[in-house]
């Protein structure tokens, strides 16, 4: 069945991508669309690079998800997604993959070039 492509490039927050100060990068998957259930786990390739599921670091554990053990991805929910390595300077383009109960197989393309903000280091005070 799926999503037009219009729709899916909704479930990527643009602007979010961004390198953060421990080496890692990050961005945000936002659902403004309608309930989903995920079957399987994500599957994510940036720029050329295959990410699996057990090295991303997110508020949920997405390597755990099965059929068994679907993830309810509800309207107006969000997360962000982080992941080892270092953005490219100008575009960088994000392929995600995800089976879903209600949808079937879901693509989502997307290019965005880092944020104009990034994450500094805390640093303590001095002593």
């Amino acid at each position: 069945m799926g999503l037009p492509a219009f729709l899916m490039r909704k479930l990527y927050q643009r602007g979010s991508l961004r390198q953060t100060a421990d080496g890692c990068f990050a961005f945000r998957i936002h659902n403004p669309l309608g309930p989903a259930t995920l079957l399987r786990p994500p599957r994510f390739v940036i720029n050329g690079i295959h990410y699996d599921p057990a090295d991303v670091d997110a508020d949920v554990d997405l390597a755990a998800i099965d059929e068994d053990h679907p993830l309810a991805f509800p309207k107006g929910i969000g997360y962000d997604l982080r992941f080892p390595g270092h953005l490219l300077r100008g575009a960088n383009r994000i392929h995600m993959t995800v089976l879903t109960k209600e949808f079937g197989q879901l693509e989502l393309f997307v290019e965005d070039k880092e944020a104009d903000f990034c994450e500094v280091p805390h640093v303590g005070e001095e002593e």
